[in-house]
């Protein structure tokens, strides 16, 4: 993929909110103390970049803010050199790479659009899933972007092999678009329900405890994202997005024309807000 085609991801800030203060002393993932030789993890794998063809794609990852659209930070480098430090070489090693030659054959199916996730079986959903939960989680921890993921899901994740965290929500969805791979954290919220059930209090306080990142591999675009609301479901876009977890439950469902414009960090957008929230009063 040349250079000049490559779209650098966009991430949105909600500028009122302050940094968690999360320190990176221990693994985020298992809490044990790290060493001096603690592992960087590459939040695309390797493989994957190599698969993408996108290892050497420079890119230039930009924090703005959603007041007026003002740079918070910005770095440039390659695609290989997007790591995470601060995570153990244990985890780096055992669960996360074994989690990652789990998914590869999906992944290489999916992303190349060979494999339709209509026919991926609860294993491969879960596992997928899972995996997609990961990724943004290590996303997130490493990045110049607001630390909005409690240290709770990472641990659940490391603790808990046949779950993801309450109100925790992964879908998918396969379109063939412009370029190989992009990401955008801090996707925007919609939220059915009157005034008094979402309030200014309740709005900052999505802003401030959920999130949702999305990500664009190929023809695969995954969006994870947290409800921090028990009075709240998901509401998904009906017929686009495929749940990947949980597989079942209560979610309400929206319709809505699919026009989807070719570039990848469109198509993400509009994806993410096909994860919009409903209060349960509403439903």
């Amino acid at each position: 993929m040349d250079s000049h085609e490559w779209r650098s991801p966009v991430f949105h800030q909600y500028s009122n909110l302050a940094l968690n203060g999360m320190k990176k002393k221990r693994c985020p993932f298992c809490t044990k103390p790290l060493i001096k030789k603690n592992s960087r993890e590459h939040i695309i794998p390797k493989w994957i970049l190599e698969y993408l063809q996108i290892a050497d794609v420079k890119i230039s990852p930009t924090h703005t803010s959603s007041k007026d659209n003002s740079i918070v930070s910005k770095r440039e480098h390659v695609l290989t050199n997007l790591v995470s430090g601060g995570i153990c070489v244990d985890c780096n090693n055992g669960w996360m790479s074994s989690l990652e030659t789990e998914n590869m054959g999906t992944l290489k199916g999916l992303m190349s659009g060979s494999l339709c996730l209509a026919d991926l079986n609860l294993n491969q959903k879960y596992i997928l899933a899972r995996w997609a939960f990961k990724t943004a989680l290590v996303l997130n921890y490493g990045s110049n972007f607001h630390k909005n993921i409690p240290l709770e899901h990472f641990q659940h994740l490391f603790e808990h092999q046949d779950s993801l965290p309450a109100r925790v929500c992964v879908t998918a969805y396969q379109h063939q678009s412009k370029g190989s791979f992009d990401w955008i954290q801090g996707l925007p919220w919609v939220c059915e329900g009157n005034k008094r059930q979402f309030n200014k209090e309740k709005t900052s306080q999505l802003l401030a405890k959920g999130w949702k990142i999305g990500f664009q591999f190929g023809e695969l675009f995954l969006i994870t994202a947290y409800n921090p609301f028990p009075d709240c479901l998901f509401l998904l876009w009906r017929s686009v997005l495929m749940p990947l977890y949980p597989s079942s439950g209560t979610v309400g469902w929206f319709e809505k024309e699919q026009s989807f414009q070719e570039e990848n960090w469109k198509i993400l957008t509009e994806l993410g807000m096909g994860v919009q929230l409903l209060h349960k009063g509403e439903n």
